[in-house]
């Protein structure tokens, strides 16, 4: 008999079974899946005051894990109404137990555990690029309550081309990624004249959070960002990687990102952006810093580097690095939990890819 309950386990435990089961659910597929490790879940889920795993909902045989659906608790503001919601993805059932309506079980008692909590609505990313891919699919028959935000891609900037395209799963993006390696360079940062950039450190909070509450200030649906929930962005046992630009002897800008390894024909490891602030920074340090950063990822063994492609990022700094806008692949989107209605047409929205 299933049993709904909070999850009990350990953070690896979590990332092992969440990739096992996609590697399993989609083996053989035109399916590109993650390979989460428990660093990484430890860091989204349950570092810092996290130790309340209410809304870590998991489905259990027995003392078999057979389904998760773990949400992580975030403050958002839209159009400058706050609202508690929390950001959910890893979604994963055991194909074994598929028949067992354990997926629909988990989302009732996640929308019952906010509604517990007077939580208005659950974010995340339903995926459109594949056929074989089954969150479309299952999120269409919750009509209701589902709110589309809106349809966004990536921005790319492939670190070795050749890695790249053996990943790649139809000839035409293999054949497009080896042209496009015979373009670019490899990022160089030197240069006259080269600005102050260097990795974080605790005392560049204060500079990074108002460089992030200005992203927020300018975005009409983003996170609420604090001293604690940025420090842990920026900087939690070695997962998450940031570094800081100076100019005129006072940070003024930084990049964030870290490591997911995706799984298409052969593995590769990406380097995902999450946090770019370079409005405030001279066109010159603006793009050095972007150089720095993608040297830096190159350097260590990333083969490519994404970004969630949304208007709150300035499209020329990027383009000149070498970023390369990719399809809509994507439905940004909401359940919603009652409590908070959503504006239509929302454009400008600071969050991050998972």
């Amino acid at each position: 008999m299933i049993e709904l309950r909070t999850f009990d386990g350990d953070p690896r435990e979590l990332a092992d079974f969440c990739t096992s089961t996609w590697r399993k659910r989609y083996a053989g597929q035109r399916m590109p899946t993650l390979t989460w490790t428990g660093d990484f879940l430890d860091w989204e889920l349950f570092a810092d005051d996290r130790e309340d795993r209410h809304f870590l909902v998991a489905a259990y045989d027995g003392t078999k894990l057979v389904g998760a659906l773990p949400a992580r608790p975030i403050s958002y503001t839209i159009q400058g109404q706050r609202h508690a919601g929390t950001l959910s993805s890893y979604f994963s059932v055991d194909p074994d137990y598929e028949t067992q309506a354990v997926a629909l079980k988990l989302n009732l008692e996640l929308c019952r555990r906010h509604r517990q909590r007077e939580f208005s609505f659950s974010t995340g990313f339903v995926f459109l690029g594949a056929s074989a891919a089954k969150g479309k699919e299952f999120w269409s028959r919750q009509p209701r309550s589902m709110k589309y935000i809106s349809k966004v891609g990536l921005w790319a900037r492939v670190l070795d081309h050749r890695a790249v395209a053996k990943y790649e799963f139809s000839s035409r993006d293999r054949w497009a990624v080896r042209a496009l390696g015979t373009l670019q360079r490899a990022p160089n940062p030197k240069g006259p004249d080269v600005p102050t950039i260097r990795p974080f450190e605790a005392r560049d909070l204060g500079a990074c959070l108002r460089l992030t509450q200005r992203l927020e200030a300018t975005s009409e649906f983003s996170y609420v960002w604090d001293e604690k929930m940025l420090m842990r962005q920026l900087s939690f046992k070695g997962v998450p990687r940031t570094l800081v630009a100076e100019e005129n002897g006072q940070v003024a800008g930084f990049l964030n990102y870290c490591h997911l390894d995706l799984l298409g024909q052969t593995q590769i490891q990406t380097s995902v952006i999450d946090l770019v602030a370079i409005e405030s920074l001279s066109r010159r340090t603006a793009n050095q810093l972007i150089r720095r950063g993608l040297q830096q990822m190159q350097n260590e063994g990333c083969h490519v580097a994404l970004l969630l492609r949304t208007a709150c990022y300035p499209k020329l700094p990027l383009i000149a690095n070498g970023f390369v806008p990719q399809p809509a692949e994507y439905y940004f989107v909401a359940q919603m939990m009652g409590g908070a209605k959503l504006p239509e047409n929302l454009r400008r929205f600071h969050v991050h890819w998972r």
